[in-house]
């Protein structure tokens, strides 16, 4: 009978609707959409290379990176490349030759050192395992607030430079430079008047902070797309209106979020092919083994809840005669020891700290030999902490705004971040909601106070109510979420 229970709980516990784990963009339900970080450019959305019209041979170019000459050995330089490339793939009758297709080249022929400094029979030879016609090779030299870019152009069939640029101005108006240099370029290779003319003179966004093109330039080059994600993050807070790096993070974020929903659904049918392993095994310590396994699998996930529902059910039935839990813990319980020690940190990610405190008593009361024993003292110690924050921080709130202006003291910000700052959590999530409702304007942040929001719901335990919050969050307010929500969206259980 026990051995059924605990089949039953454990085919039960791993299958139910689920949300797309936390930190990952868009919920399951919109599987493939993002919301975008900065609204794109209309002259920089769309990154597919164009259609060649019928029997007119497209040029194939080859954007190498731009040289530090002042010899900084900055990444602008591969930013002003990637920028330069985006930029050529809006024009028709040119293709692109991708920026990891030239690396790969450079690092077969051992190029990658020099590759911002090619000589000629080398840029030659690039560009013909490329198969590309036509290669653009330059450099940039900042002095103070200025800026000089210089490019040259080279036709790979002969190395005859066909077109050169030079260009000088103040480095906020970088991209309107890089413009000039493109229209050298397409009049290099016989584009048409009316496409040089809307190159000529299209509006262009500043650049307000330089050290965006040095955090881009060194995002471009990242072959690990988290560490490529935070750089471009640190990019747009540096400017938040960089639409390149706008338009790469949102890229990149569908290619992990399409990750992400690949592997949630892997470890959900792994989690319950163990389940019916586990059913159908005839040992009983190798089924035991299996489904301590298990819970470590649902917490790894952040199935949380149905980690507890395993755990519950372990602690309930007696394991076989003669099991160890494991052969160094000299507790004879062991077994049971292992299974409370699992289920304390559980119900802390759950906010079940009181069900915590009385299982971490009863455990220290009963296992004094276990390997254990310190870890969930420690759990102990953090939840009666934790408590006496919320106990003393009912004065300290009171006391706070009793000390505020009378003016002050009605406007539920100011009163809701009090609360918060003070643990206490219903009465911040009550006053935050009302300072939602003033809207935005003098000393309200509406991005903030969802995130507040976000974070008083999780420590309230409204799990559900969090992540429609973060939800909000990110869809209004993305630069905020990725500071402040992903820490929460971290914490919150999928199987809520």
């Amino acid at each position: 009978m026990r051995t059924l229970i605990l089949t039953v709980v454990l085919l039960g516990a791993c299958r139910g609707p689920e949300h797309t784990p936390a930190g990952q963009a868009a919920r399951p339900s919109e599987p493939t959409t993002v919301a975008p970080a900065v609204q794109p450019s209309a002259d920089n959305r769309d990154r597919s290379p164009p259609a060649v019209a019928q029997g007119e041979p497209a040029q194939i170019v080859a954007v190498m990176p731009f040289k530090d000459l002042s010899g900084g050995g900055s990444p602008v330089g591969e930013a002003i490349r990637e920028t330069v490339s985006v930029d050529l793939r809006d024009v028709p009758d040119i293709r692109v030759v991708e920026r990891g297709a030239i690396d790969k080249v450079l690092a077969e022929q051992s190029l990658q050192a020099t590759k911002a400094d090619l000589d000629p029979t080398s840029a030659v030879r690039v560009g013909k395992l490329l198969g590309a016609s036509l290669l653009v090779v330059g450099g940039f030299q900042r002095s103070g607030t200025r800026v000089r870019m210089t490019a040259r152009f080279v036709k790979v069939q002969t190395g005859e430079i066909v077109g050169t640029a030079k260009v000088d101005g103040p480095s906020s108006d970088l991209f309107k430079l890089q413009d000039r240099v493109s229209v050298e370029l397409l009049k290099s290779v016989g584009a048409a008047t009316s496409r040089i003319e809307r190159v000529a003179e299209r509006s262009r966004p500043k650049v307000t902070r330089f050290k965006a093109l040095e955090l881009y330039g060194a995002a471009v080059v990242q072959e690990d797309d988290h560490e490529k994600a935070e750089l471009l993050k640190l990019a747009l807070a540096e400017d938040p209106g960089f639409t390149y790096a706008a338009d790469d993070l949102n890229a990149l974020e569908k290619r992990l979020h399409a990750y992400v929903v690949a592997a949630v659904a892997a470890q959900a049918a792994a989690s319950r092919e163990l389940a019916e392993k586990i059913a159908h095994e005839r040992d009983p310590a190798k089924a035991y083994d299996q489904t301590f396994r298990l819970v470590t699998e649902l917490t790894l996930q952040h199935r949380h809840h149905r980690a507890l529902v395993v755990l519950r059910a372990l602690q309930a039935i007696k394991p076989p005669p003669d099991y160890k839990y494991t052969d160094l813990d000299p507790d004879p319980g062991s077994l049971l020891a292992g299974v409370t020690a699992a289920l304390i940190p559980t119900l802390m990610l759950l906010k079940m700290d009181d069900q915590a405190l009385v299982e971490g008593e009863r455990f220290l009361k009963e296992h004094p030999t276990s390997r254990s024993f310190n870890l969930v003292h420690t759990d102990v110690e953090n939840i009666i902490r934790e408590k006496r924050k919320i106990e003393a921080g009912a004065k300290e709130s009171a006391d706070a705004i009793a000390k505020l202006r009378p003016r002050k003291r009605a406007n539920p910000c100011t009163t809701g971040k009090i609360y918060e700052d003070s643990h206490q959590y219903r009465e911040a999530r009550r006053d935050l909601v009302a300072c939602l409702g003033l809207g935005s304007g003098k000393h309200r942040d509406p991005g903030r106070t969802i995130a507040d929001l976000a974070w008083t719901t999780y420590q309230l335990a409204d799990f559900r109510a969090s992540r429609r919050w973060l939800d909000e969050l990110e869809a209004k307010y993305p630069d905020v979420y990725r500071v402040k929500g992903l820490l929460i969206a971290n914490s919150l259980p999928i199987d809520d």
